[in-house]
């Protein structure tokens, strides 16, 4: 009876999880934006930095103009490759937390089906012909009264 309550108290509605996982989604995004625009910002002043001290040089030292320029175009090559990167690496980021959302199966068609008292539908054999249950959709949730349950194995 002890481990029987012990783990009852463990056990996490469904709807709950989802919000957690929503907002650990959220929060992990916001992370990811966070960070982005920090490494963003360090990067354009480092080619800030950088591009002062092109300037001083070329006003120093007129016949290194082709090396500087040369430099500038390498420093912008890379910045543009360096950008390009990272945001290959944050829309794979993005893309990741995307297939985390557990939102995403309803909106492939499925749906959460709950009793009245909020307990998930996992077998046919929990519901019975005239009970209430209730959908949760990926926009919205209805309410429907089974007719017909088969508790039946499941075909091949």
């Amino acid at each position: 009876m002890q481990r029987l309550d012990h783990t009852s108290r463990r056990l996490i509605h469904p709807a709950a999880r989802l919000a957690q996982q929503r907002d650990r989604a959220r929060a992990l995004a916001e992370r990811l934006d966070r960070a982005w625009r920090v490494e963003l910002a360090g990067g354009q002043r480092n080619v800030a930095t950088i591009a002062n001290r092109l300037v001083r040089e070329l006003r120093l030292l007129p016949p290194r103009e082709a090396r500087v320029a040369r430099t500038a175009e390498a420093l912008r090559r890379h910045g543009r490759e360096t950008l390009a990167r990272r945001a290959a690496r944050l829309e794979a980021l993005a893309q990741s937390l995307a297939h985390l959302n557990p939102e995403a199966v309803l909106t492939r068609g499925y749906a959460i089906v709950t009793m009245r008292d909020g307990a998930i539908v996992h077998d046919a054999a929990q519901i019975a012909p005239s009970d209430e249950v209730a959908l949760t959709l990926a926009r919205g949730r209805a309410l429907a009264t089974i007719t017909r349950s088969d508790s039946g194995t499941p075909q091949a």
